[in-house]
């Protein structure tokens, strides 16, 4: 999706070289209501990668204001507020994947699912016998799941001046 986004954005950067504004809005209108279904209702990376999608074609729309005619720059505002008006908070998103494990614990536990090596990956680390279901302790695991995803849920609520900040990749 974001590959995708961001064949929008050179379009988009064509567009202001060949003065086509309206493509521009057209693109920018088009990336907005794509990544708006993604994350409405989806698990946390749907959520993030329509997050980056829009960040992609924001660039070029931001570019080509100075370009664009009353119009078009009302249109843009238009888009960006129905955008926002629909906003999910991320905390949505951290429920709705939560809500999918718990759902895939039960599977496994009734044995709707079965626990197979593929669920651990690749590697010569992966087990080549997987327990059954019913001898792994699929309740702490849920308890588990559930306090990971409260707390996850509660630092997406914190102002993101209030975290601390990340290290620099280069001192890893």
């Amino acid at each position: 999706m974001r590959m995708w986004a961001r064949v929008e954005a050179v379009d988009s950067l064509l567009a202001i070289r060949e003065r086509h504004y309206a493509r521009v809005v057209d693109n920018y209108r088009t990336v907005l209501l794509v990544s708006e279904q993604m994350r409405n209702g989806g698990i946390i990376i749907s959520h993030l990668v329509a997050l980056a999608c829009t960040d992609i074609i924001r660039r070029p729309a931001v570019q080509a204001l100075p370009y664009l005619s009353a119009g078009e720059c009302d249109a843009i505002v238009h888009i960006t507020r129905q955008w926002e008006r629909r906003r999910v908070p991320v905390e949505q998103a951290f429920e709705a994947e939560r809500a999918s494990y718990i759902n895939l614990l039960h599977d496994f536990y009734e044995g709707k699912e079965k626990l197979t090596p593929e669920w651990f990956g690749a590697g010569p680390d992966v087990p080549k016998r997987v327990p059954p279901a019913k001898w792994l302790n699929l309740r702490a695991a849920a308890h588990e799941l559930q306090s990971l995803y409260e707390m996850a849920i509660r630092e997406s609520r914190k102002p993101v001046y209030s975290k601390p900040k990340c290290p620099n990749p280069d001192m890893w």
